[in-house]
């Protein structure tokens, strides 16, 4: 399976095929879900995965069609990888070079959100402030402090919340990363 091939033979895939695409960031990281051209309610899985082999670590495409199941065996093709596979990669070169602007919205709106949910923390809903999310991560910090049992549970929830949202951004950039390399 190489890489360069791939790339290589992602022009011919359509607008069609890429939108059968569904791209999803799971708890194991990045995967898609894509759509069978011959039963719009059958859904293959495509993953880059790390494997084991000879006791040295390998990075390839897996993917739950037939083709996929029996280790791409039957695949006649210069890439041998499945369709679903290129279509994949295809999209995430589309998602690559549009992602830019998909990120800086969806991190305008986390952080506006991560605003809005301290200021309601502090009991400042709806005011309008000029602060920074790291001043008021600051402000929400102090003002805990003294505070009884329950807001430090509350507290940890909603630590716990930001945590999640980071490391879903950092999964989500480093499989960027290492899926266009």
């Amino acid at each position: 399976m190489n890489y360069k091939l791939i790339l290589e033979s992602i022009a011919e895939v359509t607008e069609e095929q890429i939108n059968r695409c569904q791209r999803i960031l799971g708890p194991e990281g990045i995967f898609y879900l894509v759509r069978s051209e011959t039963d719009d309610l059958t859904e293959y899985k495509v993953e880059w995965r790390t494997f084991t082999s000879s006791g040295k670590p390998v990075k390839r495409f897996t993917c739950t069609c037939p083709a996929g199941l029996n280790g791409f065996a039957y695949v006649r093709n210069k890439t041998g990888v499945c369709k679903h596979i290129r279509w994949c990669v295809a999209h995430a070169q589309w998602y690559k070079n549009n992602a830019s602007d998909h990120i800086l919205q969806a991190e305008r709106i986390a952080t506006e959100a991560a605003k809005k949910a301290i200021l309601r923390d502090l009991g400042h809903e709806g005011k309008h402030h000029s602060f920074t999310l790291k001043d008021l991560q600051n402000i929400r910090h102090a003002e805990r402090r003294p505070r009884k049992q329950q807001s430090e549970e509350e507290w940890k929830r909603v630590t716990e919340r930001e945590n999640a949202r980071q490391q879903a951004w950092l999964a989500e950039l480093k499989f960027l990363d290492e899926f266009h390399r």
